[in-house]
């Protein structure tokens, strides 16, 4: 019930403001990835795309950017959109990664590669991973298999790598351990990853400091620069060197099956909702009161404003606090 109420009044707040969005149909031809959409449905023209598009012919694959021009011939078996201005393509089953000229960055000697990420390509098999720049130089080679490298948290050159359901963190500049496969993660945030001993803290991959102790109730997570922590059935926040930037006093998260979540919940648009004392509020990153904490309930804040609910009543209220209209009823 409480999400269709919040669903209701994100209708009668957007009115009008509700876009119609359409793809473009391109113009290389019938064999063009985006031939599926009537060219008279056409919004805007190919030159509005910024990178070249997949073309296919047949079963074999290549670039265009306008229906007689191309920027690679159509060769590839397969092929991924790109990504940073670089692309993957498989030629006779073997990957490589091209720029927006059609040009080799990394040649196509190798069973698996991935998309760029944060400016580096995995190849792997089964003994070895290779790191590549965006450049196509190779930075590291790394021995052995793991279950998942997650090059999307790469922060200064350390690496964190997962096998057996456990973590370790690899100096992509030397291809060592720099800390272990040991540690049980559950959230990452920059540098800094939520791990488990008795009780739940964080631990700096980078220093191989502590950073928060473990001494709390539920795994940290962190939006906004700041960790949620619940500890004896309250919640406060925390940034990433464990300083209590929002006191542990509000009633914790839970699981509502029928009616959503209860409880304090993480900052979305900039604003917590709270629970204290069995009403609900919003709070800013510093912790002061954007509404009073009187509500019945609260939804999260979406799209710069949230739902609440007084005495089977619904209204909303914007990022100022201010209730946008008089309180209704949907019975």
């Amino acid at each position: 019930m409480k999400y269709s109420i919040s669903i209701l009044i994100t209708l009668l707040l957007l009115g009008s403001k509700i876009d119609t969005f359409s793809f473009a149909n391109s113009e290389c031809n019938d064999y063009s990835v985006f031939s599926n959409f009537p060219k008279q449905e056409s919004k805007f023209e190919l030159s509005r795309f910024p990178l070249p598009i997949p073309y296919r012919k047949g079963q074999l694959w290549g670039f265009c950017i306008s229906r007689t021009t191309f920027i690679t011939p159509i060769i590839y078996d397969s092929l991924r959109y790109f990504r940073d201005y670089l692309a993957a393509v498989k030629l006779e089953g073997k990957w490589g990664i091209i720029d927006t000229t059609g040009k080799y960055i990394i040649p196509p000697n190798y069973p698996h590669i991935s998309d760029a990420i944060n400016g580096i390509f995995l190849s792997t098999n089964s003994n070895y991973s290779i790191i590549f720049n965006y450049k196509g130089d190779s930075l590291s080679c790394l021995k052995g298999k793991y279950d998942y490298i997650a090059m999307e948290y790469l922060y200064k050159n350390i690496l964190p790598v997962k096998k057996d359901n456990k973590w370790g963190f690899i100096n992509i500049k030397t291809g060592h351990f720099k800390f272990p496969i040991s540690y049980k993660v559950y959230a990452f945030f920059q540098n800094v990853v939520t791990i488990k001993g008795t009780k739940f803290g964080a631990f700096d991959f980078v220093k191989g400091d502590t950073v928060i102790p473990l001494i709390y109730d539920k795994p940290i997570s962190f939006r906004y620069g700041l960790g949620i922590v619940s500890k004896n059935g309250k919640t406060g926040f925390v940034n990433k060197f464990g300083k209590i930037i929002i006191p542990i006093i509000y009633t914790e998260n839970t699981q509502d099956d029928e009616d959503g979540t209860n409880g304090t919940t993480h900052f979305n648009d900039g604003f917590a909702r709270v629970e204290l004392n069995n009403k609900y509020g919003y709070i800013n990153k510093l912790g002061i009161n954007l509404t009073e904490i009187k509500y019945d309930y609260a939804e999260e804040f979406c799209h710069g404003f949230g739902c609440v609910t007084m005495d089977h009543f619904y209204s909303a209220v914007d990022t100022n606090g201010t209730v946008l209209f008089d309180f209704v009823t949907f019975d």
